[in-house]
């Protein structure tokens, strides 16, 4: 299979790599469509040195994508499946990772920055980190809800706000504009702020 590689200095490099295969608990997915995040933007121009640390790792941590292939003593998902995949990884077995929140492990890694991501024509993963994508929802959307809109969302529900306050969002880029758009959706006056040259104000 092709997958990406960042090689530092503004490159990156498409390679060839063996399709990966599913231990007990994991499922290979059959990339349809992974989204650039803007740290994948900060990866992409960091050293050559950074890069050559990173021993020909696989980018990207938005995937969506149908299950390929299934491993041992897995049950939620099947071959056939249309999944998008959660981008953070942890240990599995501490209080946050059993509460569904493996961002906050202690262990915490992520796809396409401690293990192999989805910029590749196969991922493989943990079977608990994929989410069932809707026939109605398209893999691009699915793709932007795996990391942006999902991260605006997490942010947006802890604002204790009432409808009708204002909510200021500084910062008009993917997950800002996602954030707007859920203030907005939750009953708030969300305001927009950029350090560029537009000043953005939804109503």
């Amino acid at each position: 299979m092709k997958g990406v590689v960042y090689l530092g200095d503004s490159e990156v490099e498409v390679r060839e790599f063996p399709k990966p295969e599913p231990g007990p608990g994991q499922v290979v997915i059959e990339s349809k469509v992974a989204g650039l995040c803007g740290s994948d933007l900060h990866k992409y121009h960091n050293t050559r040195e950074w890069a050559e640390a990173r021993k020909g790792m696989i980018s990207g941590h938005e995937p969506t994508g149908i299950v390929a292939e299934v491993g041992a003593d897995v049950s939620n998902v099947k071959e056939g499946d249309r999944v998008c995949v959660y981008h953070s990884v942890g240990c599995g077995y501490c209080p946050v990772c059993l509460a569904g929140t493996p961002v906050f492990c202690k262990n915490e890694g992520a796809f396409g920055r401690t293990i192999d991501g989805c910029h590749a024509d196969f991922m493989l993963t943990d079977a608990r980190y994929c989410l069932p994508l809707p026939e109605k929802l398209s893999f691009a959307v699915g793709a932007q809800l795996a990391c942006t809109a999902c991260t605006a969302f997490s942010a947006t529900s802890k604002l204790p706000t009432r409808r009708g306050e204002p909510v200021v969002v500084f910062g008009l880029g993917p997950v800002g504009a996602a954030a707007m758009l859920m203030a907005e959706g939750m009953g708030c006056n969300a305001i927009g702020v950029d350090p560029g040259d537009v000043l953005q104000v939804l109503r």
